[in-house]
């Protein structure tokens, strides 16, 4: 059921999820559906047979269809994923015939594309596949019919024709393996003081080409880089966890409430306690607890449970 069989010209969305996730382990498996991955939030790590990845706040992975691979999620830095798998063949409920003729992606044939493609996004797959997924989540969790049929195939359409765009124009150079080592150390360290010596101690680099590597690749500081990812942990406890706005803060690094709830209001425009209240992504809602995957032969959803409400 590849995606790349020109010959398959209808779809079916079969499973769909946004979550926040911590904690979680997924062993290698491979199913029928081709599959898109997304990092909103975070970081996480995909395995496949040849390789193993770490997806950082914007990039994705395309799995085609019966590719064996994995997620991971480190208990030390929760992620938030947007997930969508659909299979393709010659009965469906989505025409892609007229797509594939305005679509050199949807055009390839099998053996011309790579059944695994990691890429990074610039909001132009972000966009529609989290109004795809929130519109899909809406009808599935009020146990209702869709009555957004034509939207929803609206959406999935521009969702792959962002992803042909993507993956035939995305330049993003393959990050330094140095600079690799430097974010994941502080996704890992975030409670602690981190000091630029020290980071590129742990690297194997001086700091001056540490800084160099920021500046090229993350056109940022490695200070403005870790506060940005500080305050990016806050939003996901302060979203997800019974935690206080004291504890978030010293549980990201910061000394006083104060200094935290100041650069907060800052640079979101609202207090930790307003964010706190609001909750209003759909991964965080309380009912949303795991996968919607399509039953068999029928037009209903069952939930694949994968968090624990009271989880963070």
């Amino acid at each position: 059921m590849s995606l790349f069989d020109l010959k398959k010209n209808q779809a079916n969305i079969t499973a769909f999820y946004a979550l926040s996730l911590t904690n979680f382990d997924m062993s290698l498996h491979q199913h029928e559906s081709c599959e898109i991955m997304y990092v909103k939030k975070g970081h996480c790590f995909i395995y496949t047979q040849s390789e193993k990845r770490t997806l950082y706040e914007g990039d994705f992975v395309f799995l085609d269809a019966h590719v064996p691979h994995r997620l991971f999620v480190d208990n030390r830095s929760p992620c938030s994923l947007l997930n969508l798998e659909f299979s393709v063949g010659e009965q469906g409920e989505i025409a892609l015939a007229n797509l594939r003729k305005h679509c050199s992606f949807l055009q390839q044939k099998t053996q011309a594309f790579p059944t695994v493609f990691f890429a990074y996004d610039n909001n132009r797959l972000k966009q529609p596949l989290q109004k795809l997924i929130g519109t899909l989540s809406k009808n599935s969790l009020q146990n209702t019919q869709s009555e957004d049929t034509f939207l929803i195939d609206l959406l999935f359409q521009q969702c792959l024709l962002e992803l042909g765009n993507l993956l035939h124009t995305n330049t993003t150079p393959t990050p330094s393996p140095y600079l690799e080592k430097a974010l994941l150390y502080i996704s890992e360290h975030l409670e602690e003081e981190l000091r630029v010596p020290n980071i590129a101690n742990y690297v194997g680099i001086n700091k001056s080409y540490l800084h160099a590597l920021f500046s090229e690749q993350l056109g940022t500081t490695i200070a403005t880089y870790i506060n940005q990812k500080r305050l990016e942990q806050a939003c996901f406890l302060l979203a997800n966890s019974e935690l206080s706005i004291t504890d978030v803060a010293f549980k990201i690094g910061y000394n006083s409430r104060q200094h935290f709830s100041q650069t907060f209001t800052q640079h979101y425009g609202l207090s930790p306690k307003a964010y706190k209240l609001q909750k209003q992504s759909i991964e965080h809602q309380k009912d949303n607890v795991g996968q919607f995957r399509k039953q068999s032969n029928e037009n209903n959803w069952e939930v694949i449970k994968m968090k624990n409400e009271r989880s963070i």
